[in-house]
């Protein structure tokens, strides 16, 4: 018996999550009149989230997207990351906030998540977000970030939603921080790489 087999690849969804990125981005900048700016908060030094953050700055630019990545050091405190988050969650020319795991020692994301407004969420990591898109509301955070998905927020071209209504989770995908979509990144460039043994 023959059994008709299909290749699964992730670059027919990667490209169309890329144009639809970059076709928001554009009508975000014709609406507010300045690129839309990611801010990506690290506080580690972990090789891997180096890299993955040097890869979200990349598709980000590709995307017309403005990048800004504050490094607040391996030793940052939780009120120095909260300082942080607050901040930009208040600053008008902050679209959308990312906070790059892992943590410092001692520091966890249920301290900091709070201080990052809803509509500037990417990961969906706040109790606010993460509760609306858990509800269903389609009205938690910015969106996934470039190569994710899409980008908005709260005056964004578009409602932001955990993920495009075409993408539902796989079956037996579970929520965690960053949605299910955290586990699904199209393979390629944006993947972060498989660390070798």
């Amino acid at each position: 018996m023959l059994v008709d087999t299909a290749s699964l690849t992730g670059k027919d969804l990667a490209a169309a999550l890329n144009a639809e990125t970059t076709a928001r981005a554009q009508a975000r900048t014709e609406q507010i009149g300045r690129a839309p700016r990611l801010a990506l908060i690290v506080a580690n030094d972990d090789p891997a989230s180096a890299w993955y953050v040097n890869s979200l700055r990349k598709s980000a630019a590709n995307r017309g997207i403005e990048c800004d990545t504050v490094d607040l050091g391996a030793d940052a405190s939780a009120d120095m990351l909260r300082t942080e988050l607050s901040v930009r969650s208040a600053d008008p020319a902050t679209d959308a906030i990312m906070l790059q795991t892992p943590l410092p020692a001692g520091v966890s994301l249920d301290d900091v998540s709070p201080a990052i407004a809803a509509t500037k969420d990417v990961d969906g990591v706040s109790p606010l977000s993460l509760g609306l898109l858990t509800a269903g509301s389609g009205r938690g955070g910015a969106g996934p970030p470039p190569g994710r998905g899409g980008f908005g927020g709260k005056n964004g071209a578009g409602r932001a939603r955990a993920a495009p209504p075409q993408i539902t989770p796989p079956p037996g995908a579970r929520w965690r921080p960053g949605g299910w979509f955290a586990c699904m990144r199209a393979p390629g460039p944006l993947s972060p790489p498989t660390p070798r043994r």
